[in-house]
Formats: structure tokens, C-alpha cells, sequence
């Protein structure tokens, strides 16, 4: 990496053990393949611009000289770290695979657990004595660990009708174990302007990734203002509350469960497929509700038709609160895909086959949510919000297309 770390060493190790060959379950007819996985090791985080460590120049810009005045003149843009070193992650994992029954059931279940140490973030450091006001530095470390199983059957196999399914589930959580003392917490996720002053998302040790900071509703007062739980669980107005201090962590943007389920059905020359997708157990900010739901917050922007219905009787204003914070539990048919397959050897010896084929995608959507979609980003630092003003719903697709065999 950089100057006092520019070596790392990586190294991993891994077996398996196919258990349905040994002498033991050779005369179980039903267990077609049978194995064990594990494996260890440590990787360098590669994933990085190269500026991180390179020394860069730049003109017209004030810098700091060594008399403690400012000089515009031409110098460094770029504050450079030589104690910067890997990014590293060391994972274990553990695996079975899995096919009975004449290979018509089979999947795989997997446990894993990775540490991440050393992580490279960019920070604010004091200016002067730097140049800039940010730097790259290894800031702290975070655990990771989840399942993953797989299950799938082919249900029917004759000579006409043939149907097949699999299902996907998987579990992961993010803790983010240690910060450097400088870097005691982060805050993420910005509002847009006129919005609330504070970030509603926080990243601390020992807390999770993904985890919102926000005031704890505890109803209204008699004049329709938001009243909160303080540091000690106390009842008061959220005008008196500490902007930073009485503050919960309240939910959380990673889904506690992922699902993915396909299915595929044949009929002589037909096909169709289906696949649905699920996120379960998760949280999205509603900033729709935030910012146009309440009737005493539009400040020159439309309102939602239900502000007066539903919303009428509150007179508070946009604050981080867990008000506005909803379950984003959704089921959802990703596509379908219908064909039918045509042999032509006895029309032409150019082309083989012909398969005339529909798909649609983004085909329905199931929800409690209240907002527009509950499908937002749950990757990175700053994910679980719905913007009101990025909002654009997911199209429904229809393509109609043939696909030629030659």
C-alpha cells in the first residue's frame, strides 16, 4: 500500500470430503452425492482507486506555508497517509452439498464468517497543519457472518410435462466490532434541502451495519407536536430533545431474510418460467411521508392526498424520527418467461430451432409499505431511504423475441 506498508501476505486453505463415496453409503441407493466443504482464508482488498496512495498536484489553490501563512501557488491536493496498509478480510466457511432421490432433490447449505480488519475510509483530519481536510485511513474492523441454503426438485419428469423449482434463502449480519478513537462514530444518510438536521443513519462500534439513529415517537401533545423518549426513556417535547444524544438506535435496513424462488414447467415445445424474489423483516425511512405527508410541512411542495386524512391532526415538522420509519417486507414476481420451440431441420439446414418467446418483467409486487416502493438500496453504508425526490417507479417490461439455433 503505502510507504511504511507495502507488503501484505494472504494466503488460504481449503477441502472437501465427498462422504457418498466411502464404503458406508455405497449401498444407500436414495444418496446420489453427499459432500463436505470447508475452507479458510485471507484476502487484500484490491477494490480501490490507486489516487488513495498517489501523490497529486494541483495549481490556483491557497496552501499552507511553512511560515504559517497561506500562499495561492501550486502544491499537493491530496493528502497522502504512509501508514495506510490492507484492507483484509479472513473468512471461514463451512458447506455441504447435497443430491438424493435419483438427483431429483438437491441444494446446498452454507455457514460463513468473515472479519474485515484494517478498513480503509476517508476521514476529516484538522486543517492545518494539513493541506485538505480529508485523508484515507484504516479506521476499524467488522464481523460478518450468515447462511445461505439452497433446495431444489425436479417435482415432474415424464415424457410430455417436466416441472422444476428452487428456492434460495439466505440470512447475513454486518457489526462493525472497533473504530479508531478519532473516528468514534460516522453518521450517513443526507436529507435534501429544506429537511431535518441530523443524519437519520449511524454507524458506531458495536452497533450494526445498517442501523438507523433517530428519535423514539411517543405520540403528540395537545397541540399536535411530536413528543419523544430522551437518553432516559423519558417523555418530552422533540423541540427540548439533544439533537445527537437522544437519539435510538430503532431498526434496520438489512432484510433479516432473502428469498429467490424459480420455477420452470415444460410442455412438449412450451416453457415458462417464473421467478419471484422476497426481502423479509427490514426498514425504510419513508421521506415521502416526511416531507409531503404532513399537512404543516409542505413549505411550498405538494402534499399527499391522505396529509389532511390521515395526517391532519399533527402540526410537527421534518424531523428524524421513527414516525416515518415502516416495515419494508415485500413479495414480488420478478419476470415471467414464456416460449415455445420450434424445430426447423425440415424447412432449412441453416437453422436448427427457432424458440418464439414473451418475458415480462417487474411483474407484480406485494407490500404493506406505504410509500412508493420498498425495494431501496440495502448495500453500503447509507441504504434503507426512500427519497421523495429521486421517486420513479419500476417499469413493467414486455419483450417479445425469437431465439435461432444454428
Amino acid at each position: 500500500m503505502q510507504k511504511n506498508n507495502q507488503w501484505g501476505n494472504f494466503w488460504s486453505i481449503s477441502g472437501g470430503w465427498r462422504i457418498s463415496e466411502e464404503f458406508f453409503l455405497k449401498e444407500i441407493n436414495w444418496v446420489n452425492d453427499l459432500k463436505f466443504r470447508v475452507g479458510y482464508g485471507v484476502t487484500g482488498n484490491n477494490g480501490f482507486d490507486a489516487k488513495y496512495a498517489a501523490t497529486m498536484y494541483g495549481s490556483d489553490k491557497y496552501w499552507l506555508m511553512p511560515n504559517g501563512g497561506w500562499a495561492y501557488t501550486y502544491g499537493k491536493t491530496r493528502n497522502i497517509n504512509p501508514d495506510l496498509k490492507w484492507e483484509e478480510k479472513t473468512e471461514w466457511n463451512f458447506g455441504i452439498d447435497y443430491s438424493l432421490f435419483n438427483n431429483r432433490l438437491y441444494g446446498k447449505f452454507d455457514v460463513y464468517r468473515r472479519k474485515v480488519n484494517d478498513m480503509i475510509y476517508e476521514v476529516n483530519i484538522p486543517n492545518p497543519p494539513y493541506t485538505k481536510e480529508k485523508m484515507h485511513q484504516n479506521i476499524g474492523n467488522m464481523e460478518n457472518k450468515g447462511w445461505e441454503f439452497e433446495i431444489g426438485g425436479d417435482i415432474v419428469r415424464t415424457k410430455n410435462w417436466n416441472y422444476s423449482t428452487t428456492i434460495n434463502l439466505s440470512n447475513n449480519k454486518n457489526t462493525l466490532t472497533y473504530l479508531d478513537g478519532n473516528q468514534s462514530k460516522i453518521n450517513k444518510g443526507g436529507f435534501p434541502t429544506p429537511g431535518s438536521y441530523v443524519n437519520p443513519i449511524r454507524l458506531e462500534e458495536g452497533t450494526d451495519i445498517g442501523s438507523f439513529y433517530l428519535f423514539k415517537y411517543a405520540g403528540l401533545d395537545d397541540n399536535g407536536m411530536f413528543l419523544v423518549y430522551d437518553r432516559n426513556n423519558k417523555v418530552i417535547p422533540i423541540g427540548e430533545a439533544d439533537k445527537d444524544l437522544d437519539r435510538h438506535y430503532i431498526g434496520n435496513y438489512t432484510p433479516k431474510l432473502i428469498l429467490g424462488w424459480t420455477q420452470n414447467l415444460s410442455y412438449k415445445n412450451w416453457d415458462l418460467g417464473v421467478t419471484c424474489v422476497s426481502w423479509l423483516k427490514f426498514d425504510v425511512y419513508n421521506t415521502l411521508n416526511m416531507y409531503m405527508g404532513l399537512p404543516h410541512a409542505g413549505e411550498g411542495l405538494n402534499l399527499l392526498s391522505n396529509a389532511y386524512k390521515d395526517f391532519g391532526h399533527i402540526h410537527g415538522s421534518r424531523d428524524v424520527l421513527d414516525f416515518f420509519l415502516e416495515d419494508g417486507s415485500f413479495f414480488k414476481i420478478q419476470n415471467i418467461n414464456l416460449g415455445y420451440t420450434h424445430n426447423l431441420n425440415q424447412y432449412t439446414k441453416f437453422v436448427e430451432r427457432a424458440r418464439l418467446y414473451l418475458t415480462i418483467n417487474n411483474v407484480a409486487k406485494f407490500s404493506k409499505y406505504s410509500g412508493v416502493d420498498p425495494e431501496q438500496n440495502i448495500t453500503g453504508l447509507e441504504g434503507g431511504i426512500e427519497y421523495f425526490n429521486k421517486l420513479y417507479p419500476q417499469t413493467r417490461t414486455y419483450t417479445l423475441g425469437v431465439q435461432l439455433t444454428f
